[in-house]
C-alpha cells in the first residue's frame, strides 16, 4: 500500500510538533513554563483547526447553489464574524502585550 500525500503531511507534522515542543521543554526555565508552552501551543492549534472549519463551512455557504433562507443566512452571518471576532482579539492581544512590555521598560 502506497503512503498519500496527506499520509505524509500528517507524520511530518506530527513530527514537527513533537520536535518543537521537544525543544520548547528542553530550554525552558522551569517546568511551569514548559507546561505553559505547550498549553499554548495546542489551544493555538485547535483555534487554527476551528477557524479554518469554519473558513471552510463560510466558503461551501457562500458557493451554494441553493437559495438563501433565513437560517442559512445566519450561519453565514454567525460564521463571518466569528472569524472577525478571532482576528480582532488576536491582534488587540498582541497589541496590548507590546504596551506591557514597554510600561516595564519604562519602569526600569
Amino acid at each position: 500500500m502506497r503512503p498519500t500525500l496527506i499520509n505524509v503531511i500528517v507524520v511530518i507534522f506530527i513530527f514537527g510538533l513533537t520536535t518543537y515542543i521537544n525543544i520548547k521543554t528542553k530550554f525552558a526555565k522551569d517546568e511551569k513554563e514548559a507546561i505553559r508552552h505547550v498549553k499554548t501551543l495546542i489551544l493555538n492549534l485547535a483555534l487554527i483547526l476551528a477557524c479554518g472549519w469554519t473558513a471552510y463551512r463560510l466558503f461551501i455557504d457562500f458557493s451554494s447553489p441553493a437559495p438563501l433562507d433565513r437560517k442559512s443566512l445566519l450561519i453565514i452571518l454567525i460564521n463571518s464574524f466569528s472569524l472577525f471576532y478571532v482576528f480582532i482579539s488576536r491582534h488587540l492581544h498582541r497589541i496590548l502585550d507590546l504596551f506591557e512590555k514597554l510600561q516595564c521598560i519604562k519602569k526600569e
